[in-house]
């Protein structure tokens, strides 16, 4: 219990003055599971990026409509009238001048369904790439500096910076404003394409003031997406001295593959030096449903465990392993799998969890290809 504490007060001492996150508290209800979740616990005994693709918006709308359609996780579409939705939206959607207007307009139609893990992407969303290598598709890649951004009133601001990435060498921190890429306005993918060798101009704000902007020189990378995120989550593991006191830190981006599996096992490497762990599972996207990334935490295991959502249901048995104590950060960008991850953790006691309110987003998803360059993502 001792040795707890001191991890805590660590992580609320030194990550909050660092601003890396909001709010902070052990409760169980910082995670957002809940039955409204459609989620269900039981414990017991490569595409890279080419703007020579056609674009054709009739067809494109009437294959994300009808897949959502006939295919939808409820029937009743969420009390959405689906049929009025399409006479609503298809006008504006076949007009659209291009594929990321056209992508805005099908996401405001998908965003009635309120439902997550519903979603059209194209190759100018981040997400694209990402969610193509939870799916399995591990060629997907990109040109880009090797920052991750959060889009806020129009802004994009820095959420995490890859380590040895081209933006870390920059000097390029958590919470900079990322306002110019050669005159022209930040875009986490238009801002680098074309330019994977070519040394960009990037204008970045560290603070409420104009003043505080930097001109900085940066040469951005081509690289694979389970690349990027896969050996940052391996090179975020790391052993923090704090006041006399050794712990364990590592960041899981997804729970998928074996790149995190392995970027896990050097945490709990680490962690058997040391006198505990803290698991990062902030932002990022989610993955499987949790289990095995617990299991290893779990001294004498659950007997057989049972996690369903909505489309989705697997058991696993658990085994032994590392019994050191550990906190798992979560906040809003904490989804999916992670949520489930979060949610064991918190009924088997296993684990503190400290941070924001997680995002609720617990259900099962599917991914049809719409075009070369673009995909539907939903819930089934």
């Amino acid at each position: 219990m001792a040795t707890m504490l001191r991890l805590l007060g660590f992580i609320l001492i030194v990550y909050g003055s660092h601003g890396e996150y909001a709010t902070a508290g052990t409760n169980v209800d910082d995670c957002n599971v809940t039955p409204s979740t459609a989620i269900r616990i039981k414990l017991g005994a490569g595409s890279k990026v080419s703007e020579g693709t056609e674009f054709n918006p009739a067809e494109y709308f009437d294959k994300v409509w009808g897949i959502i359609n006939d295919e939808f996780w409820d029937p009743n579409f969420n009390g959405v009238d689906w049929e009025e939705a399409r006479r609503r939206y298809r006008p504006e959607a076949v007009a659209a001048e291009d594929h990321e207007s056209f992508a805005e307009i099908i996401n405001q139609m998908l965003a009635e369904l309120k439902t997550s893990h519903t979603r059209y992407y194209t190759k100018w969303d981040p997400g694209y790439y990402i969610i193509q290598v939870v799916f399995g598709k591990h060629d997907a890649h990109r040109s880009g500096i090797g920052v991750v951004t959060q889009r806020i009133e129009g802004h994009h601001y820095v959420i995490a910076v890859i380590h040895s990435s081209p933006a870390e060498k920059a000097g390029i921190l958590f919470g900079d404003w990322l306002v110019e890429v050669d005159g022209q306005p930040f875009h986490p993918i238009r801002s680098f394409f074309n330019k994977t060798g070519q040394e960009i101009e990037l204008i970045v704000q560290r603070g409420p003031l104009e003043s505080t902007r930097k001109r900085l020189t940066v040469t951005p990378l081509d690289t694979k997406e389970r690349d990027r995120l896969g050996d940052d989550s391996y090179a975020s593991s790391e052993t923090i001295e704090y006041r006399g006191h050794r712990f364990a830190y590592v960041r899981l981006w997804w729970l998928r593959g074996i790149e995190m599996k392995n970027a896990l096992q050097y945490g709990i490497h680490r962690a058997n030096e040391t006198e505990g762990i803290i698991i990062d599972i902030r932002d990022g996207y989610g993955g499987d449903m949790g289990y095995e990334f617990i299991a290893p935490f779990l001294q004498y295991g659950l007997g057989e465990v049972t996690v369903e959502s909505t489309g989705r249901r697997k058991t696993f048995k658990s085994i032994a392993g590392c019994s050191k104590p550990l906190v798992v950060l979560i906040n809003g960008g904490s989804r999916s799998g992670k949520e489930v991850l979060a949610y064991l953790f918190k009924k088997t006691g296993r684990g503190g969890l400290v941070g924001e309110r997680t995002a609720g987003y617990v259900i099962g998803g599917m991914k049809k290809e719409i075009s070369s360059d673009s995909f539907l993502y939903y819930g089934a």
